[in-house]
């Protein structure tokens, strides 16, 4: 059987350790260096010293429509082109956090967890001060900012930089998302599909979307309870009966309202088809969980009819099975197939849990799922 490999979790290009007090920071040219942390002290060693307050905002995904609460934000301060120390704040609910630094100097600002880092937003989703210098780093990894000042208010917006006062640091804290600051988030991929190149086009032994006029698509909803962010489903379509790679599709779980570390994925796969002949064209599909290093998982649930009938074979991390034609669909089994356009209501009923179009839908996780998992 043809396996394609598609996609793997990029190693992380910055990574801290707490140490003794001091934290060890790997940067992204592999040097070592280990900073103590930035006294909050106007007056060091005779020298007056002014501090400044970043704001960032950390969410759960690229949508950067779900704030994510106590991720730790950290800001190096560079002088002279060397790292001197380093601060750290958390996030509140509301994914807000206003790191202190030096004014004047460039600071560094990560973003991560124990196991994963959160990405920096791209330049044209940032929301900063027209005057504000600062660069992306490579693969996101970070935000060097340059001669950090205040430039005070535009069009009444303050931020991103707050002077060092009771009064402008609860400005920060309290500040509205309108207001200027810097963005990042998690992974939660957006939902991808790559396509075989040498599928022919409505051909049921090679395209993914056989089907003429409406395309007809299928999708299995898998439960994932975790609190890590940067988790993704990779699942191989496979003509059961040549071989012939179909394609691979990858989805990240996605959050519902007031569902907690409850999250759902809906990972498109390809449909069974027919031939000319109405012979049945199964679709094999093999699927698996991408996690951080350090991360497991644990199958909770299966929905009654997969496991009734035994249609696919899991482990903690993977899943995989034969589907044909004529297996069932629907949110009691957590399979669904249906048209793809012009209204995606395949997708939809997954969303939702239920066999009906809703105009506006949010993912629910605990409605009509195929699998469950608990990851940690």
């Amino acid at each position: 059987m043809q396996y394609h490999a598609y996609f793997s979790i990029v190693a992380l290009m910055f990574s801290a350790k707490e140490v003794l007090g001091h934290h060890n920071f790997t940067l992204d040219d592999n040097v070592l260096i280990s900073l103590p942390e930035l006294s909050s002290d106007p007056v060091v060693g005779g020298d007056t010293r002014y501090l400044c307050f970043l704001n960032v905002r950390v969410y759960s995904n690229p949508s950067l429509n779900r704030p994510a609460s106590d991720i730790p934000v950290y800001a190096l301060t560079e002088r002279e082109n060397s790292y001197i120390g380093y601060s750290k704040v958390k996030t509140d609910e509301n994914g807000n956090a206003c790191v202190i630094t030096l004014c004047y100097e460039n600071a560094l600002l990560l973003v991560e967890t124990d196991r994963e880092n959160a990405l920096a937003a791209s330049k044209d989703k940032q929301h900063l001060h027209i005057a504000m210098q600062y660069s992306i780093l490579h693969k996101q990894r970070g935000i060097k900012v340059q001669n950090v000042q205040n430039f005070g208010s535009l069009f009444g917006q303050p931020g991103p930089v707050y002077a060092n006062s009771e009064i402008e640091k609860q400005f920060c804290e309290n500040s509205s998302p309108d207001y200027f600051h810097f963005k990042y988030h998690f992974f939660g991929e957006p939902d991808k599909l790559e396509e075989n190149p040498e599928a022919e086009e409505y051909d049921p032994n090679t395209s993914w979307y056989p089907s003429f006029g409406a395309k007809e698509a299928c999708f299995i909803k898998i439960q994932i309870q975790t609190g890590i962010f940067s988790t993704s489903i990779v699942a191989e379509s496979v003509n059961a009966v040549s071989g012939f790679w179909y394609g691979t599709a990858i989805a990240s779980p996605k959050e519902g309202i007031n569902s907690g570390t409850a999250k759902a994925a809906c990972v498109e796969f390809r449909c069974p088809a027919v031939n000319d002949l109405n012979d049945d064209i199964p679709t094999f599909l093999n699927a698996s969980i991408a996690l951080p290093s350090g991360s497991s998982c644990n199958l909770t649930s299966m929905s009654n009819e997969l496991s009734q009938k035994g249609i696919l074979n899991t482990t903690d991390t993977t899943f995989w099975g034969t589907l044909t034609s004529n297996s069932n669909y629907g949110p009691n089994v957590g399979i669904y197939k249906n048209v793809k356009e012009p209204q995606d209501v395949a997708r939809f009923s997954c969303y939702t849990g239920k066999n009906a179009f809703e105009s506006a839908y949010e993912m629910n996780p605990g409605v009509g799922i195929a699998l469950a998992y608990l990851c940690q």
